[in-house]
């Protein structure tokens, strides 16, 4: 299929097939969006405590139950499921953003869960 031949193809896309393109698309970039995981090599332990310590975004988790609640009644507009991939996305790093920081406390020899099971 030739560029122009998809771009006829989108254009004859439903409002939710439509959604569904942007939904692949923005997995896709998400793929190669991926954060330089080596430079937590370089930051102390303290910093890296305050990676892990820190809780994720109390109002963009209280808009993604929102939605996800949503979900539950009534189809997602593509603005609500754009907004929701948005949302996940930003999980998404802030869960891998977390797991590396307590990796590399873990390569130290720091006991991480021991010391999260204290705190």
């Amino acid at each position: 299929m030739t560029f122009p031949e998809i771009l006829d193809a989108i254009e004859a896309l439903s409002g939710d097939e439509l959604a569904q393109v942007e939904r692949l698309i923005l997995q896709k970039k998400q793929k190669t969006d991926m954060p330089d995981l080596s430079a937590f090599e370089v930051l102390s332990d303290n910093a890296l405590w305050d990676i892990v310590n820190t809780p994720f975004d109390v109002i963009k988790n209280a808009r993604m139950r929102q939605l996800d609640d949503l979900r539950d009644t009534r189809h997602l507009t593509s603005e609500e499921e754009k907004e929701a991939d948005d949302l996940i996305q930003a999980f998404d790093k802030y869960i891998l953003r977390r797991s590396m920081a307590m990796v590399t406390l873990q390569k130290r020899g720091v006991d991480v869960m021991a010391e999260l099971s204290r705190q």
